[in-house]
């Protein structure tokens, strides 16, 4: 609908649909003459002829009213409520709080751009070079004046650009309703799917379970949490450095070694003393060793023969410096220490037991911390310090799918003595650095039993296996000469690592029965 949106402006009307209402408008742009205001239109018709220009469809709006007259406008999207039935669903009960989501969801959908302003421009242009063609057209025919050419070009041209308005406006008609009518369809969907979800809320019961504190966990907290399994809390908790575990942790056993030392047998303490763990425990949580207990004068004693009397404020130093020591030599106490001396313990032991345990001890020497973190077989499968060659063996001696060659025992044996002794000596420049400054406070160099509290194992002066002497397992043949050029070792090797028949295996069994006889002759 035309309007005015200039009052004043007495060409304004002129913005407007007006090419086909106002001839006289047509005529003074082809006559290139000054466009008539209303009045002058007024004049120039006849007085039988001017209509109302109520009814010619052209609206006076002040500027002042422009916000009245977008409201007006935009009271075509309003129901007989004053409802905008594009944004307004509470009329639609529950499904009307999916409707807005699911609203702009499709207005992503079926998002169009405006027209630039110089895309409006062009439009303009294109207009206007269709009236003066269109006009050009019909003023050549016979008989023709500029004026009704005029009138001519200026109908068709308000013909096409209403043609064009109305199928714009049909289109957006249709694209309002695909709009509603798929916006309808998901909130459907978007309903019930939160149905289902409350209706399987409702149904399942959250799973309870309980979080067991790590033993290398030193932040404060519980040593056993309930929480919901899948909520942030447990995600949080068990996740790498959370410190819990939804796995008891596996202590292991305590007995008493060949020195009448109680120490641990399995489980995250595996081959450490009982008295270290202990101690290293009452270390973290800044508390006397079982060494330590305090006199009627509130010294420190030591039941350690030669230990001065310790004030509380050197028992406070001694402790920070114990501490020290725990933090910096963690890996070698824990994990490359026992890892050792388990290797030693069951190098010979030629069996399942062995295996396994040459296996645990290797992969705690490797990877420290890794054994306690993960366990046995996740360490070895993820550790990136060894082949993969190895790896697979490994994994099969820790799940009982296979036996540790002879080779790999004895390379295992070797780099263990290796991995000790290098580390010994590192553990060893920490402690003798810490105890300087701990003798500096004290005035003695004989007090190092006040801050260090593990036993160090002597360096290792075992003789390493030489490898050339056993056999590659693939290169094995059993040759009957070369079997009894062998020791009694390397035929119990063979028995325990090589595929046998029953006449082989009798072979090889007969023959160490020999050898002994003969050793024991001797």
């Amino acid at each position: 609908m035309p309007h005015q949106t200039k009052p004043g402006d007495p060409a304004s009307y002129s913005y407007g649909h007006t090419i086909g209402d106002y001839p006289e408008l047509a005529d003074a742009l082809v006559k290139g003459e000054k466009i008539p205001s209303l009045e002058d239109i007024k004049k120039m018709r006849a007085k039988d002829f001017l209509l109302p220009l109520s009814s010619q469809g052209t609206t006076i709006v002040d500027t002042k009213d422009t916000d009245n007259f977008i409201n007006q406008q935009n009271r075509l999207n309003m129901g007989a409520s004053d409802t905008n039935v594009l944004t307004d669903f509470s009329n639609m009960g529950s499904l009307g709080a999916f409707m807005q989501p699911a609203m702009a969801i499709m207005d992503n959908v079926y998002q169009v751009d405006e027209p630039t302003q110089r895309e409006k421009d062009i439009n303009m242009g294109r207009m206007f070079l269709k009236f003066f063609t269109e006009m050009g057209a019909r003023s050549s025919q016979p008989g023709a004046t500029a004026v009704s050419a005029g009138l001519q070009a200026g109908q068709t041209v308000a013909e096409d650009y209403i043609n064009k308005e109305l199928k714009r406006e049909e289109t957006k008609r249709k694209q309002k309703q695909a709009k509603r009518l798929g916006a309808t369809t998901l909130a459907m969907q978007l309903k019930s799917a939160k149905d289902a979800k409350e209706l399987a809320l409702a149904k399942i019961k959250p799973k309870v379970v309980t979080l067991y504190k790590m033993p290398d966990n030193k932040k404060a907290g519980a040593k056993t949490m309930q929480v919901i399994e899948g909520t942030a809390e447990y995600l949080n908790l068990t996740a790498k450095g959370g410190g819990y575990s939804v796995d008891k942790p596996d202590f292991g056993s305590v007995t008493d070694n060949d020195f009448g030392d109680k120490v641990y047998i399995g489980g995250i303490y595996d081959g450490r003393l009982l008295k270290d763990v202990q101690n290293e425990n009452k270390i973290d949580n800044n508390e006397n060793v079982d060494t330590e207990s305090e006199d009627n004068e509130g010294n420190i004693v030591s039941t350690k023969p030669k230990l001065i009397r310790l004030t509380k404020a050197q028992h406070s130093q001694a402790k920070d410096f114990r501490k020290t020591i725990m933090d910096q030599t963690k890996d070698f106490r824990q994990d490359i220490q026992p890892g050792y001396l388990k290797i030693i313990q069951f190098y010979n032991n030629r069996d399942p037991i062995g295996d396994y345990s040459l296996a645990v001890g290797y992969a705690k020497m490797i990877d420290p911390g890794s054994v306690a973190r993960e366990g046995e077989v996740s360490a070895v499968a993820n550790s990136g310090s060894i082949p993969d060659t190895l790896k697979a063996q490994l994994l099969n001696a820790l799940t009982g799918n296979g036996r540790l060659p002879q080779r790999v025992r004895a390379g295992i044996y070797n780099r263990a003595i290796e991995i000790f002794n290098t580390e010994r000596k590192k553990a060893l420049e920490i402690i003798d650095a810490v105890n300087k400054s701990w003798s500096s406070q004290i005035g003695r160099n004989d007090q190092i039993d006040h801050i260090l509290h593990y036993k160090i194992e002597p360096e290792s002066e075992l003789e390493k296996v030489d490898l050339s002497t056993i056999p590659e397992t693939k290169d094995f043949v059993f040759n009957e000469e070369a079997i009894k050029k062998m020791t009694i070792e390397q035929l119990r090797d063979i028995i325990a690592f090589q595929n046998l028949t029953v006449p082989q295996l009798q072979f090889i069994g007969n023959l160490v029965k020999e050898k002994k006889k003969k050793k024991k002759a001797n």
